[in-house]
């Protein structure tokens, strides 16, 4: 474990000082955040109102990709290819293992900085897909024949047997996958600090809300930060 993140080390040490500078670079990050999500219920009036509300949140990481360079008047574009894994809290439902995976692209305006030090502002939009685990009972995933034909077989079974067929129809847990997704927009804002002539610590943070659906429909508000190095361009 130890030669492993001296060779990590050695080679981003390497990379900060022996890469060319080039008008796009290429960046890994890790990415935390949280937020709330309201899912919404029709009011029958073509209104709707809050049906119950959800608390989340999310860690991952992923690949960035940065272009422009002095000639586009301080305009950058941020890439992000991303994967964070997301736990959900309150709500009607359960879940786990739950991912998100997708892209955000941020339109990063420079509002500040000298050579070293970059500062940056500029809205995003993404969109992301939903999968993981919800937790369920049989008597919702079978169909009405095969659900049918199992309370037959245990209506003429021992009392025992009975006990436990109710149990294993109504009450014991099953999980299924679920997909959904969230098409967020938002703000960002942040800054890179150089590490030498061709690569970068960069730090990000942001608000972003959108359209979420899991399950049911709904509205997300969530705020966000990333960290990582960039190579390439500054």
């Amino acid at each position: 474990m130890k030669q492993t993140a001296i060779m990590i080390l050695s080679s981003l040490i390497i990379l900060f000082y022996s890469l060319p500078a080039f008008s796009a670079g290429f960046g890994v990050y890790g990415s935390f955040g949280g937020g709330k999500t309201d899912m919404l219920k029709p009011k029958g009036d073509g209104d709707y109102r809050v049906d119950y509300s959800q608390t989340g949140l999310f860690y991952g990481g992923g690949i960035l990709i940065e272009s422009g360079d002095a000639a586009d008047g301080g305009f950058h574009n941020r890439f992000h290819l991303c994967i964070e894994g997301t736990r959900i809290y309150g709500g009607r439902y359960e879940y786990k293992r739950l991912i998100r995976t997708g892209f955000i692209n941020t339109f990063a305006f420079r509002i500040a900085g000298n050579d070293r030090v970059q500062f940056w502002i500029g809205p995003l939009l993404g969109a992301q897909l939903i999968t993981g685990l919800i937790g369920d009972y049989r008597k919702h995933t079978w169909g009405r024949d095969k659900r049918d034909t199992f309370i037959a077989l245990a209506a003429v079974s021992p009392p025992s047997v009975q006990s436990y067929a109710l149990y294993y129809l109504y009450y014991d847990r099953v999980w299924r996958r679920t997909f959904g997704t969230f098409i967020p927009v938002g703000m960002a804002l942040g800054l890179n600090i150089a590490l030498g002539e061709s690569a970068a610590f960069m730090i990000e943070g942001g608000f972003r809300c959108g359209l979420y659906v899991l399950t049911n429909a709904g509205f997300n508000y969530e705020g966000y930060g990333n960290m990582g190095f960039i190579f390439g361009a500054f």
